[in-house]
């Protein structure tokens, strides 16, 4: 799996209200979703994979962690 480079606790929801989302709004919008659904959708839509990469982005901390140990419990018994 690639690394994550950027700690997803500091992303922000993009502005789902603004211009240059209008045509991805417009996609959503039909009869049973308004604008303001379709905002919302997005919104979750963004919140639900920020939420996944938090996850993955602490399960990368442990394992750098875990790695960091092995390697140094190596080069402590090397110099034993």
């Amino acid at each position: 799996m690639p690394r994550i480079r950027n700690d997803p606790n500091f992303n922000t929801c993009p502005d789902y209200t603004s211009a240059n989302f209008a045509n991805m709004r417009a996609q959503l919008i039909n009869e049973n979703i308004n604008e303001e659904q379709a905002i919302q959708l997005l919104r979750n839509i963004w919140l639900a994979n920020n939420e996944a990469d938090k996850a993955l982005w602490q399960q990368q901390l442990a394992d750098d962690r875990e790695q960091q140990d092995h390697t140094q419990r190596l080069e402590e018994d090397e110099q034993q």
